[in-house]
């Protein structure tokens, strides 16, 4: 029986994800069931997304005039990490906020495990020889079916980087509330914004810059100016 790696290491990524993000969050003094809902729902919305951002990026849209050529993009659409990234925690903090939980600390607790998820998902994209890198001649190049050329692992380079991230992540873990969520939007924009020069697959879009490392920008810059506006935050308890 051939296995479907692609899709294993999705999966395990984001049962990963569910069960050790909820197991944190209720370590950390949140209620067993909303633990669960924060992580079971903020996957939802990440899957949701992401799709929804891969439509807007590589399809045509704006020609879709009915419900049903709606639903055939989006039944045939791939999904993109920042759409996960960026609906999962916008649900997350909705939802925190309505179990009357403190949102930086529910990120705080969710985020290092959603980078472990990124790594999982980085393996299955090289499985998948997906989001592939650019053509190049180094020793450690690998056959991309898809270009017919030796590309760049970056989806292990990324993989890499995401895993140092963690590490970094999980030593801030007793710092203030909200360090550990300004990180990760400061560490993972700047790390994809440069492997973006490896991608072989997006191509630019505004000012030379593809769509990711547009969003990279805008997020990482967004990231900066609450560090320097809201660092008094951080004392606050959780």
């Amino acid at each position: 029986m051939d296995i479907d790696l692609y899709l294993t290491f999705k999966i395990a990524g984001i049962l990963v994800f569910v069960s050790l993000g909820s197991y944190f969050c209720w370590k950390n003094n949140i209620s067993l069931v909303k633990s669960v809902a924060l992580a079971v729902f903020g996957v939802i919305a990440a899957y949701f997304g992401s799709v929804f951002w891969y439509v807007f990026q590589n399809e045509d849209w704006r020609g879709a005039k009915s419900p049903e050529e709606w639903a055939a993009m989006l039944d045939g659409a791939g999904s993109v990490l920042y759409g996960w990234i960026l609906a999962g925690s916008g649900c997350v903090y909705v939802l925190s906020k309505l179990f009357k939980v403190n949102p930086l600390k529910a990120l705080d607790l969710l985020l290092p495990w959603l980078l472990v998820a990124q790594i999982l998902n980085r393996f299955g994209c090289f499985a998948g020889q997906c989001c592939f890198g650019r053509p190049t001649g180094l020793p450690w190049a690998v056959y991309n079916d898809y270009v017919q050329a030796r590309v760049h692992p970056v989806q292990l380079y990324e993989a890499f980087l995401d895993a140092v991230l963690f590490c970094v992540l999980f030593l801030l873990r007793k710092k203030p509330t909200g360090r550990v969520t300004l990180v990760y939007f400061t560490g993972y924009p700047f790390v994809r914004f440069f492997l973006e020069f490896f991608r072989g697959d997006n191509k630019p879009a505004w000012l030379g810059m593809t769509v990711p490392q547009a969003a990279s920008l805008g997020i990482f810059l967004i990231a900066c100016a609450f560090w320097l506006l809201q660092k008094d935050g951080f004392r606050k308890k959780a």
